[in-house]
């Protein structure tokens, strides 16, 4: 990673300030580390190549986290639409009605 901030306790005021960062970027993964006990996010962070501030990768870590609440932009329509197995295909997905399910990156939102 190309930057690791280490916050032991942090409140809702200060996860959400560092979470500004995150906003609009690409979400790579997220879910449980593979030892079950903490929750992690990966953003690849990028700016208008004419700043010329380099793409970055950052990691949140959510350490002895019990609960992850995801939720997602997608509406229930959409959701109907998008339940065909096709569309986890990057080939043969963007051919087909729905939302394509095959990325490797999903944007930040506010929500």
């Amino acid at each position: 990673m190309d930057r690791l901030r280490h916050h032991p306790v942090m409140d809702l005021t200060q996860i959400q300030a560092a979470f500004a960062n995150a906003f609009d970027q690409a979400i790579v993964f997220h879910g449980f580390a593979d030892y079950m006990r903490d929750y992690v996010i990966f953003v690849y962070a990028t700016a208008d190549p004419g700043t010329g501030i380099r793409p970055e990768h950052l990691r949140y870590r959510f350490s002895h986290c019990v609960l992850a609440t995801v939720t997602t932009a997608v509406p229930p329509e959409v959701w109907k639409q998008s339940l065909d197995e096709r569309l986890i295909d990057n080939e043969q997905g963007p051919e087909l009605e729905g939302y394509v399910w095959a990325s490797d990156v999903r944007r930040c939102i506010r929500g």
